[in-house]
C-alpha cells in the first residue's frame, strides 16, 4: 500500500487543491446569486407590479427561474440548483 501512496501523492495533493477550489468558488457563486437577489428584490420595490413582470419577462438576462432562485437565496430559502457547463472546460496547465 505505501508504494502505491508514494505513487499518487502528487495526484492526491492535486485532486484536494482543486476540490477546496471548486468549494470556494460555488460559495462564492451562491453569494453572488444571493446579491443578486437582493438587487431583484430592491427592483421590484420600486416598479409597480404589472413593471416588474414586463422586467421579468423581458430583461434579457435572467429568466424567471433563475430570478426566483436568486430571490429564494437571498431569503435563506432551499433552493434546486442545476450546474451545466455552457462548453468544454480544458485545463492548459496540462
Amino acid at each position: 500500500m505505501r508504494n502505491l501512496e508514494e505513487k499518487c501523492v502528487s495526484l492526491l495533493e492535486e485532486i484536494r487543491r482543486e476540490h477546496e477550489l471548486s468549494e470556494q468558488l460555488l460559495q462564492a457563486g451562491f453569494q453572488r446569486c444571493k446579491k443578486v437577489g437582493e438587487l431583484i428584490l430592491k427592483l421590484e420595490g420600486m416598479l409597480s407590479p404589472e413593471e416588474f413582470e414586463q422586467w421579468l419577462q423581458w430583461n434579457g438576462e435572467l429568466g424567471r427561474k433563475e430570478a426566483e432562485s436568486c430571490i429564494a437565496l437571498c431569503k435563506g430559502e432551499k433552493v434546486k440548483i442545476t450546474l451545466s457547463l455552457g462548453e468544454e472546460v480544458r485545463n492548459e496547465e496540462h
